[in-house]
């Protein structure tokens, strides 16, 4: 028993937290929890290693942790008590009520069957018994000990880990006045990050405690984005005025004596209190009180100009860098946000690409993860909302002008939770998904994920499914030698003197300019992005010239073609015709678009990386090598003729061209992922049939062959094109027309097609063998 405790003790001691062992004394006819040590000195000070080391383990009957004190991360474990010892049945009831529209966190039973839900507070957590008599719940914070399992009659009722909150006490009381133990509050507010402030504000108000001057700025720069005296008390009163010593009376007092007494403070006056900071988004104004584009911000913004300016801490990547800024743009749109996939081996610098580039975008629209299970995802980033038609409890999560970045991520499965999000199919997705009971069983739960999001996902993981492939603009980090060089370079740079370099970066004009240029684009309140009808039969022209042979996926692929387009124009949204909430598309933004589309088309439109399509296109010469070697066959001798390679040849192959070894199970699956989308195909060794040899399956189609002529129609349902092809005489079942004097491919197998069929106007090509296998009414 001492053994398993001082485990799991120092499992909490290991997060910084204070534990102290106790022991449980029978008094009064009840038991009490007796420490078995002078702990309140901790309050003060950290708990060292020899401290605790010295804790009185072998007389310890279970251990307590010190609640309310920050760890060396900044968190302050606080406990919600559900007392059911010395309450009334009522406050029971009303108690469990309120516990009902708590987060889902680490749950543990009390000897007396009461709970403990353990949450970590980034604000320091106050203790608060004042509504035990009333619910049955009391807050554990700062100066109290709480009990952990597992002490003597403690127990996990789950296996959470407890959750990370912003302000534990904010909690309490949401939970509180759901229940109806609180009445609503008289003025209309806000969370903290919601406050309509400025950005050094919003930071303010993350710190525990507030000085004279931060307060006496903070209410006045509340007085000036049109908050009430009322709405401002009730601001402060909900996080206790940033006070250790906080009283009700004097918060009201001193508040009424200086709201409308100062004028606006200006930036400078900022800086002299030490608010002001110097990665603020309105740091390149003159005057962040009125932030407006100075005309050095106005000028038109090319491509390239973007690749420069970012080329300061992404080296080479010129496209993927550029596809992904444009596609971050379109996340302030109503509709047009696009998913991108980096796809690449370890070390590739995959997440760098959208994390640096993320600096340019409000700290509030980007999310970060490292990792995360669907259900964790829903729970974390959902707020419990009643459902105003069936009146129950539903999880809300909000995407909409965010920014997801998943990285490293080790599988797939929340994409394809996330596959209808992905495919814009609704503004608001309805989810059901199960968590377990407290005590046994499953529940289900309703999530509504409202918005469309722009989605980054990057991962080490070649063999995406086919659907999530589809759902994604592939990329891949560069890894020549000349980014290694100067990436090398940046890094040593960069780690010799952070602090210099972030000076450095902060300084830039050209990133400055960069980032007023999002920051104007997200206070324009730009919509949509309209394509005008000249444009559109343009666009629709090229990219039939540069695809001759249509597949089902192209119908997405042109979605992300026409994103890149807008994405161009958001970027320059300042010089476009402006209608409403809309602005219109320019000749200059469809040919950027179609240049920048075209780096990334053909591997992707291929189902592969840009990573593996280079790979394939090095190893290419090798796939179509025959060579022919003598086969001993008993006591003679026969010429067989060996094509392609095999696995262990692509090993030593791809060290002599990429300078790396690489393993046979990597060299596998990456053979295999090219056998699956039609590039090279596999054949047992003649010599050898153990062995597999890898060969180019037939000839690549050329998509540069000028395209079937059509008619570019804004009607849905026009006859098919005729006129184009030699027509034979009909046959097979599906009423298909033979086709003479030119090759064209099936679309299911990749043969050689000799039917073309019609389906609801639709054309589609077929081999013999797929044709009478297609079912369905053409």
């Amino acid at each position: 028993m001492a053994g398993d405790l001082k485990a799991v003790a120092y499992s909490y001691w290991q997060q910084g937290f204070t534990v102290v062992p106790i022991v449980f004394v029978k008094e009064n006819g009840g038991v009490k929890k007796q420490p078995l040590v002078e702990w309140k000195k901790w309050e003060s000070q950290n708990q060292t290693i020899e401290e605790f080391e010295a804790l009185p383990w072998d007389r310890a009957e279970g251990f307590a942790v010190l609640c309310g004190k920050p760890n060396k991360e900044g968190l302050s474990l606080g406990v919600i008590d559900f007392d059911v010892k010395k309450t009334t049945a009522e406050a029971q009831a009303l108690g469990r009520k309120a516990l009902k529209h708590l987060r889902v966190t680490a749950i543990e039973q009390t000897p007396t069957k009461g709970e403990h839900h353990v949450f970590y507070s980034r604000r320091v957590v106050q203790s608060c018994s004042s509504y035990h008599d009333v619910a049955a719940l009391e807050l554990l914070g700062q100066g109290k000990l709480c009990v952990m399992a597992p002490s003597k009659g403690y127990t996990k009722l789950n296996d959470n880990l407890p959750t990370v909150v912003d302000d534990l006490n904010a909690e309490f009381r949401a939970v509180l006045r759901k229940a109806g133990v609180l009445k609503s509050e008289k003025a209309e507010r806000k969370p903290k990050t919601e406050l309509n402030v400025r950005p050094c504000f919003k930071k303010l108000l993350e710190k525990p405690t507030l000085s004279h001057d931060e307060r006496v700025a903070l209410v006045n720069e509340l007085q000036f984005q049109g908050y009430s005296l009322e709405q401002v008390k009730e601001i402060f009163h909900e996080n206790r005025a940033w006070e250790t010593n906080y009283s009700p009376e004097k918060t009201d007092y001193q508040i009424a004596s200086v709201y409308g007494k100062y004028g606006w403070f200006t930036k400078k006056e900022l800086q002299a209190r030490g608010i002001c900071f110097e990665d603020c988004p309105l740091h390149v104004f003159e005057d962040c009180r009125f932030p407006s584009v100075p005309e050095e911000f106005d000028k038109p913004l090319t491509v390239d100009d973007v690749i420069q300016i970012l080329g300061s801490t992404v080296k080479h990547d010129d496209y993927n860098k550029a596809i992904t800024f444009l596609a971050m743009l379109l996340t302030y749109t109503e509709e047009d946000q696009i998913n991108l996939g980096f796809l690449a081996e370890s070390s590739a610098g995959k997440s760098y690409i959208p994390l640096e580039l993320s600096q340019y975008f409000p700290k509030e629209d980007v999310i970060k993860l490292g990792y995360a299970s669907p259900t964790a995802f829903f729970h974390e980033f959902g707020e419990i909302v009643t459902d105003p038609v069936t009146k129950r409890k539903i999880i809300h999560v909000d995407l909409k002008r965010k920014i997801l970045i998943f990285l490293d991520q080790p599988h797939d499965q929340l994409l394809q939770r996330l596959r209808s999000l992905l495919s814009h199919d609704e503004k608001d997705i309805m989810f059901k998904i199960t968590d377990k009971r407290e005590k046994a069983g499953l529940r289900t739960k309703t999530v509504i994920i409202h918005g469309f999001p722009t989605v980054i996902f990057c991962t080490a993981k070649f063999g995406l499914q086919e659907q999530e492939k589809t759902r994604l603009l592939l990329l891949s980090p560069e890894v020549s030698q000349e980014k290694l060089r100067e990436s090398i370079a940046l890094k040593i740079e960069r780690e010799s003197d952070r602090e210099a370099f972030l000076q450095k970066m902060l300084e830039d004009p050209q990133r400055r300019l960069l980032a007023a240029r999002v920051w104007s684009l997200k206070k324009a309140g730009i919509k949509h992005v309209k394509i005008p009808e000249e444009f559109r039969k343009l666009i629709y022209d090229k990219f039939l010239e540069e695809h001759k042979f249509l597949v089902a996926r192209h119908q997405r692929d042109i979605t992300r073609l026409l994103a890149i387009i807008k994405g161009h124009a958001l970027l320059n949204f300042i010089h476009r015709r402006r209608e409403g909430d809309s602005i219109i598309v320019g000749l200059e933004d469809v040919e950027e678009g179609f240049r920048l589309y075209r780096a990334v088309s053909e591997a992707n439109e291929l189902g592969l990386s840009p990573e593996l399509f280079n790979i394939y296109q090095s190893m290419k010469p090798h796939f179509a090598q025959k060579k022919e070697v003598d086969v001993d066959i008993g006591k003679s001798t026969k010429t067989v003729t060996l094509e392609g390679i095999t696995i262990r040849e692509f090993q030593g192959l791809y060290a002599s061209k990429f300078h790396k070894a690489i393993g046979y199970e990597e060299s596998r699956r990456i053979l295999k992922t090219l056998a699956s989308v039609g590039l090279v195909t596999e054949t047992p060794d003649p010599t050898d049939r153990r062995m597999t040899r890898y060969t180019l399956l037939q000839p690549e189609v050329s998509q540069s062959e000028k395209a079937p002529s059509q008619i570019y129609s804004s009607q849905v349902g026009g006859n098919p094109p005729s006129g184009s092809f030699e027509v034979g005489e009909a046959r097979g079942k599906a009423g298909g027309i033979p086709l003479a004097g030119r090759e064209y491919i099936c679309e299911v197998c990749g043969g050689k097609a000799t039917i073309r069929v019609y389906r609801n106007g639709v054309e589609h090509w077929f081999c013999g063998k797929c044709a009478s296998q297609w079912e369905g009414p053409l």
